[in-house]
Formats: C-alpha cells, structure tokens, sequence
C-alpha cells in the first residue's frame, strides 16, 4: 500500500487558503520522518485553476489533481464531497489532511463517513508513529488536555487543522525536481451530471475584514473578562494597533 499522504486545497476566487499551503508544507516534513514515504499530493477543486497547480507545486506538492467546473466555481457539498470520495476510492492515500476552516470543517467529516474512516478535527498538531501511521493531537475541555487521536486500522487517516496552528507556509527548495515537475492531472467529472445535488449555491457574499486576522498574526494582544466595558477594549485595540499586532480574547 501506498504512504500517500494528501492535500485538499481549498481556493476562493482564484486564491489558496493560506492553511492549504501551511498543510502542504506540514505533509513534506511528515513525509521526511516516514520509514517508508508515498508522494505528497494536492487536490483543487473549482474552476479556472490552471494557474493554482504551480502555487502547490512551489509548496511540496509532488502531484496535483485539479477538479474544474462552472458548476464548481462556488462551493458546492455534495460536489465537492463526491469528488473527493472518488479519488479516495481510486487512490486509496494513507493520510489526508483539511484546513479547518468553515469549508474543511464540513467536508473532512462528509468524506470520512462516506470513505468509512475517521478525522481528528480540529488538530494542533501532527505527528507519526512507528508504523508510519499518524497521530493527530487535539485539544479538549476547553484546552486543558491534549489527546492524541490515531485511526488504526483505517485509510485515509484524515484531520483537519486550524489556520495559522503551524508554521507560516514557505517555498519548498528541491532544485532539478521543480523544473522537472509534471502538469497538473484533470480529474474526469462526467458523474457530476448523475447526482441529484439537493443544495445550490447562489452567491458568493463577502464581508469587509476588520484587522489583521489572528492566524496572520505574529502578536496576539489578548484581553480577558476582567477588561471590564468596550470603552477599555477600545484602549487594548489602540494598543494592539500600536503594537503592529491582533486583538484577541478569553471566551466569555
């Protein structure tokens, strides 16, 4: 069997989720400490995305399969749910790994229970045992304890991780290999036009981001409970502003 370990690379607009490239790099250091490695590889799904394949090849990607549609262009479940299911079935990868962001939170557990296996969500980190089989360590009761979650005895072993949980994504230097790379494979979507999809998307709706986001940031001024009123969190804003960093908070 295959050690394969795999990428869902979520995109919008054209844009790869900065989490997809972060997992890109996590899967070439995971594949390194493997006793015996597959090949890292990445799957987009949408449309247009000709021009996304050389970004995951930059980033360790080893194969890409792209999914290309007008149909897929926003995202779509049950499409996008389907697709991947078919490439487990047909590829059968030892581990797949999603962002958990709003699109991974829905489609990691989708495919898991369509494919029969499991995905630890929400991870922070991930690592390898001795059998090459992976480790996922999640947070639990508010982040008091850390468990390590392991799916024996099942493929793909899948988690998901947050945004900004691991190190900010680089270029993967790998000489001759990078000029040498192959295109990126287009996957067949015949099968699209024989499911009766009972969602439709019908526009895509942005909102205008206030600040820097917490996992693009380096520093994290965070308030708690005891600030008192939204006059003195105005003050930690200011502060967190001056700082060149994000403003975050306790739960209550």
């Amino acid at each position: 069997m295959s050690k394969d370990i795999w990428v869902y690379i979520e995109q919008n607009q054209g844009s790869v989720a900065p989490v997809s490239l972060e997992l890109l790099n996590e899967a070439v250091r995971l594949k390194g400490r493997m006793k015996a490695p597959g090949k890292v590889i990445a799957l987009i799904i949408g449309d247009e995305l000709g021009q996304l394949t050389e970004t995951c090849f930059r980033h360790g990607a080893e194969q890409v399969y792209t999914a290309a549609d007008p149909r897929l262009s926003l995202y779509h479940p049950e499409y996008y749910a389907e697709i991947i299911v078919r490439m487990i079935r047909s590829h059968d990868p030892h581990i797949f790994l999603f962002g958990a962001t709003c699109t991974g939170s829905q489609l990691a557990p989708m495919t898991a229970a369509r494919v029969n296996t499991g995905v630890a969500a929400h991870s922070t980190e991930l690592k390898l045992d001795e059998d090459d089989s992976l480790i996922a360590v999640v947070p639990a009761f508010g982040g008091r304890v850390l468990g390590d979650i392991l799916i024996p005895g099942r493929r793909p072993q899948m988690a998901s991780i947050k945004p900004g949980i691991l190190e900010k994504a680089a270029v993967i230097s790998r000489g001759d290999d990078l000029q040498n790379k192959g295109e990126g494979k287009a996957i067949s979507l015949d099968f699209l036009d024989r499911i009766s999809a009972r969602l439709q998307p019908l526009r895509l709706c942005r909102e205008e981001v206030r600040g820097m986001p917490l996992e693009e940031a380096d520093l994290v001024l965070c308030g708690g409970f005891g600030v008192g009123d939204s006059e003195n969190w105005t003050l930690l804003q200011a502060l967190a502003d001056k700082m060149g960093g994000a403003l975050g908070c306790t739960r209550p």
